[in-house]
Formats: structure tokens, C-alpha cells, sequence
């Protein structure tokens, strides 16, 4: 888990976008391997299941949360940078 706290400036956050697409990269090299003509059709068919099957959903899964989270961090940075955001005339908790 990236806490925007633990990271002001985004230098330990900027990191996690392009790490998220490593294991989609990898999936790729993975696939490469499968389609040598030595591998035995049923290693090449359960392989490209796991890959097309178990693999894809869950790197969809993971991509959209680093996208949310960079999203959620770039807007605290921004609110960071801006110091506050007008209330359009709430007075705060008291209401005076």
C-alpha cells in the first residue's frame, strides 16, 4: 500500500503505475514461451488458460486501483500545493 503521507514529493508513488504493468509484460514473455513448438500441446493449452483466464482479470483488477490511487494521490498533492479550497461561504464548525 503507497500512503500519500509516507511519500510528499510522489517519489516512491511515481514507480507504481509503470509496476503494474510488469506482470502484463511478463504474461507477454510468457506467452512467447508457450508458442515454441516443444512445448506439449496440453502444457501450451492449460499455460494460455491460466494466462487468458486466471491472469488478465486480476491484472485489470490491480491496474484500475493504481490508477484510482494515483488519481486520489495527484489530487492530494494538488490540494497540498493549493493550501485549502474555497467553502463558498461555510463558516466552519461553529456556523459563525
Amino acid at each position: 500500500m503507497v500512503h500519500p503521507a509516507a511519500a510528499p514529493d510522489r517519489l516512491r508513488a511515481v514507480n507504481l503505475p509503470g509496476f503494474s504493468q510488469e506482470p502484463a509484460l511478463t504474461g507477454a514473455d510468457r506467452r512467447a514461451l508457450l508458442a515454441d513448438p516443444g512445448v506439449p500441446p496440453g502444457v501450451r493449452a492449460r499455460g494460455l488458460t491460466m494466462l487468458d483466464d486466471d491472469m488478465a482479470p486480476a491484472l485489470g483488477f490491480s491496474q484500475t486501483g493504481v490508477r484510482r490511487l494515483s488519481g486520489i494521490s495527484d489530487a492530494l498533492l494538488r490540494l497540498s500545493r493549493v493550501g485549502g479550497v474555497p467553502t463558498h461561504g461555510d463558516r466552519g464548525w461553529g456556523g459563525r
